[in-house]
């Protein structure tokens, strides 16, 4: 949901097949977060999803809608 772990120390995330949607400012201000898996199921990722985490590299499905997300926010990714 929104603001999920706004603020948390968390390095390295995997978001689950069932998640269709990652909520707004999810991981926003996440200063330690690295790397996030977003599977192909994700339809939904919002403009402050990821504010301020600048250190964020997205782990992304060739072609998925969090491939587009990277690329139309200028957010750092890796196709898997």
């Amino acid at each position: 949901g929104a603001a999920a772990f706004l603020y948390t120390k968390v390095v390295d995330v995997t978001v689950p097949e069932t998640v269709t949607y990652v909520g707004n400012s999810s991981f926003a201000y996440c200063s330690k977060l690295v790397n996030i898996r977003i599977p192909a199921s994700v339809k939904t990722m919002f403009d402050k999803t990821f504010n301020k985490s600048s250190a964020l590299t997205l782990i992304v499905e060739a072609g998925s809608y969090a491939e587009n997300y990277a690329i139309n926010n200028s957010i750092a990714y890796t196709v898997e």
